[in-house]
């Protein structure tokens, strides 16, 4: 299921999905040389940061904060 997330990810692009771990992802970025930012953190690490590890919506305090 998770390689078919990737796929779908990427399906209106040129790039094909051939990295099956993290590592191999981003040696293709360093490839690719993509003209934007590329940070990847997961979600989990994000809503830490801000609000520990409550299993719970955020506020939207915290919703602002995690998107900054």
């Amino acid at each position: 299921m998770a390689e078919e997330l990737q796929h779908d990810r990427f399906v209106n692009t040129d790039v094909k999905v051939v990295w099956r771990s993290f590592g191999e992802y981003l040696a293709k970025l360093a490839d690719l040389k993509p003209i934007v930012n590329v940070i990847p953190c997961g979600t989990r690490a994000i809503r830490a940061c801000v609000f520990g590890i409550e299993d719970r919506a955020p506020s939207s305090d915290e919703l602002k904060a995690m998107k900054n």
